[in-house]
């Protein structure tokens, strides 16, 4: 006879046949799987409805699974959930990921995000626009073939959100609204990760208007965090501070040098040129 993986009881007749495929659990067993999966998905989503999906909370559910000794194909779907929601939070927490696109960019200007994406072009009669979202540090741009392309500023986008809609074969298609207050671009996306996108330009807007400035995650780290990099270049107009040079031989210079313990904050961060940074050297 079979025993239950979890409990190493022996399975009646009816536990057996129940479980053709996959681990063999007992019905106490699978009662209490079912309990524990639905109260981790519950704390996950908690979390997630505060960005709060970290590395350290994402170990403790490991641990929990392993404590009350889940199958791993019945933990499967629960786990991808929680990697989802830590990548989301991630993001919303103001850490965009740097991608390689394929449109040519500024000098100044990196990328975010590039998805295939459908513009529903408000008109007498909506006109569907194939083309490319790309999202950057500076703008979000919709790429075409032809002159449809548009380029939204992120000081112009006022909100964006997820919405659906179902086509006359019931299929239900994701959505991403747009709203500016001025200039084209705004309206819905159709994409195929509406959720990711709204966080990505989301949180593209709130650190460019610097709403997210102040969630860095440490502020003496050796690296400059991006969002602070685009604050600053925001803030001194992409001009060095000594002579007004614009161009691009600008640099990031700490006020108060590393050295004498200057930290990553934007406070601290200007920009210089690269001949009027040599000069200062690591005097304050």
């Amino acid at each position: 006879m079979a025993t239950c993986v979890r409990c190493n009881n022996t399975l009646s007749f009816f536990e057996n046949i129940t479980h053709l495929a996959g681990s063999k659990v007992c019905s106490a067993c699978e009662q209490q799987i079912r309990m524990t999966l639905s109260r981790l998905q519950q704390q996950i989503m908690q979390e997630a409805a505060h960005n709060r999906v970290t590395e350290q909370f994402c170990t403790s559910v490991y641990q929990d699974l392993t404590a009350n000794k889940i199958p791993p194909e019945r933990a499967r779907s629960l786990v991808q959930l929680l990697q989802r929601q830590k990548q989301l939070s991630t993001i919303r927490q103001g850490h965009l990921p740097i991608v390689q696109v394929s449109a040519i960019l500024d000098t100044d200007e990196y990328a975010h995000f590039e998805t295939p994406a459908i513009y529903y072009k408000p008109n007498k009669q909506v006109k569907l626009i194939n083309g490319r979202m790309i999202a950057t540090n500076k703008k979000l741009y919709f790429i075409t073939p032809d002159r449809n392309s548009m380029k939204i500023d992120w000081n112009n986008v006022v909100n964006v959100s997820e919405s659906f809609t179902t086509t006359p074969k019931k299929q239900k298609i994701g959505l991403v609204h747009i709203q500016v207050s001025k200039g084209s671009g705004g309206g819905h996306y159709q994409v195929e990760d509406p959720e990711l996108t709204v966080a990505i330009i989301g949180t593209a807007v709130r650190l460019w208007k610097r709403h997210l400035v102040e969630l860095k995650a440490n502020p003496n780290t050796p690296g400059i965090p991006d969002h602070v990099k685009a604050a600053v270049f925001k803030r001194d107009g992409g001009r060095c501070r000594q002579c007004g040079y614009m161009g691009p031989y600008i640099e990031y210079d700490h006020i108060l040098p590393r050295s004498k313990g200057g930290s990553n904050t934007v406070e601290n961060i200007q920009l210089l040129c690269r001949q009027c940074n040599l000069k200062k050297g690591n005097r304050i």
